[in-house]
């Protein structure tokens, strides 16, 4: 479905919910903007996509880890559910529910954050975001483009590497079990890398052409180096 829009769109889109969910703060749009993330995830994801997150399991982390921080160490409200201490340093106080409910409420502004742009990746391709890069910034784009796929990348190895081993009848369970298989994930992650160099290669990918570079352009740049430098002096 993603492909009926344009990737500027979506970039709009998930900016545009991403600076309501950090300016609102109200937690009623930051569960509806939730839901709408979770929303397009579910309809209009890619089916070749290798980015799997368990949000759910991910979320009660963040819940939990923010409700218990802003128990610990913020000491604000009138509801005391629990007093600690004052000779404890820094955790000493009262444990206030206005204080879980606020740490709550920023677990769950950054859960929404997470959660959309995961529908953002689900949605729009590394390479789709690498082509709206203006052509003075291609040369950065291709390298953030091997960057963002070198992650789905090495998740497709080590999936052929796990079932290959369960067809043995070995099971990964702990890390001894993955020390046998960093050499062949790094051997992996190697071959691609020069798998795609060669291909960058021979499409011409850093090829120059021997044209002298204009004096207007290298006066420009002299003098926006000079004016720099001045700045940092004064």
């Amino acid at each position: 479905m993603s492909e009926f829009f344009d990737t500027r769109a979506w970039l709009i889109w998930v900016l545009a919910a991403a600076a309501v969910t950090v300016l609102g703060r109200n937690p009623l749009y930051v569960v509806i903007l939730l839901l709408v993330s979770r929303l397009v995830d579910w309809t209009c994801s890619r089916a070749d996509s290798e980015l799997e997150l368990p949000l759910a399991r991910v979320g009660v982390i963040i819940l939990l880890f923010s409700a218990l921080y802003a128990a610990l160490f913020v000491h604000a409200g009138q509801t005391v559910l629990l007093s600690l201490p004052e000779e404890i340093p820094l955790l000493g106080g009262n444990i206030t529910a206005e204080a879980i409910l606020n740490g709550m409420a920023n677990g769950l502004l950054l859960l929404t954050l997470l959660s959309l742009f995961l529908a953002f990746n689900r949605v729009v391709t590394a390479g789709q975001m690498a082509r709206l890069a203006p052509r003075a910034f291609q040369d950065l784009g291709v390298v953030v483009l091997i960057a963002l796929t070198y992650v789905p990348e090495t998740t497709r190895h080590v999936r052929r590497v796990r079932e290959a081993q369960a067809v043995r009848g070995q099971r990964i369970e702990g890390l001894r079990d993955w020390q046998p298989l960093v050499i062949p994930l790094l051997i992996g992650g190697l071959e691609r890398a020069m798998g795609l160099a060669e291909t960058m290669v021979a499409r011409g990918f850093g090829a120059t052409r021997g044209e002298p570079q204009q004096p207007r352009l290298l006066a420009g740049l002299a003098l926006a180096l000079g004016l720099t430098f001045g700045g940092w002096i004064v």
